[in-house]
């Protein structure tokens, strides 16, 4: 099932064309579409009831020959599929809280994220999501632990890093954010939000070549 605007929340700024205005100040405005917000409100409805079976522990049951297998291992394969059903549920958790996001719910958003990482701490995308909406409403450092557990769960999770990078310039500590930029932009050649992100990084240091640089490259690529 395809998620609109983002299964991933990539900070956001402001329009692309207006450049005087406070870049850094809107780092984490998130911005939809009327199309995208129309597709978040139908298919919420729809995660919303797959949440609701997927939290009955009993929802999902081994079909397994109880007579022919040991106890321990009757109790392995029931953890394993406890497990499995834990990391769907944390999963369309994780979408509902992005789509409710879409929407402007921050404060619903927030909780579907935490009942995500309740249900898989693992789900490395739930914590850049929470990090973007942490970021969105001024806690820089909450946004960054989570940033960071993300990337030690998921190493190469490009998203993240420019989600990392973006927080690191709000907190003004520039070389780091360059760093995380560079990496999202040499793992992923195309990615315009890295691309933009670093030219209000430029704009933040003064540097008005880079910065035009970085910032036709981002409306090149469509951003």
């Amino acid at each position: 099932m395809a998620i609109p605007a983002m299964a991933i929340l990539p900070p956001h700024g402001p329009n692309l064309a207006d450049e005087t205005s406070g870049l850094q100040d809107k780092l984490f405005l998130m911005r939809s579409n009327i199309k995208e917000r129309i597709d978040a409100q139908v298919q919420i409805p729809n995660l919303t009831d797959k949440i609701i079976r997927l939290e009955d522990p009993d929802f999902i049951k081994p079909d397994i020959d109880r007579s022919k297998l040991s106890a321990e291992k009757i109790a392995l394969i029931e953890r394993e599929v406890a497990r499995h059903r834990l990391h769907i549920l944390a999963t369309f958790l994780y979408r509902r809280g992005t789509l409710l996001a879409v929407l402007g719910d921050n404060e619903k958003a927030m909780s579907d994220l935490g009942a995500a990482l309740n249900s898989d701490s693992n789900y490395a995308p739930a914590y850049n999501n929470r990090a973007c909406l942490k970021a969105s409403e001024g806690d820089f450092d909450g946004a960054l632990a989570d940033a960071n557990k993300a990337l030690t769960l998921a190493p190469n999770f490009v998203e993240a890093y420019d989600t990392r990078g973006a927080v690191y310039l709000a907190k003004k500590q520039y070389q780091k954010a360059r760093l995380d930029f560079d990496h999202a932009i040499a793992a992923r050649p195309a990615y315009a939000e890295a691309f933009y992100h670093r030219a209000l990084l430029m704009k933040a240091l003064g540097k008005e070549s880079d910065w035009q640089t970085d910032f036709q490259k981002a409306k090149q690529l469509g951003y």
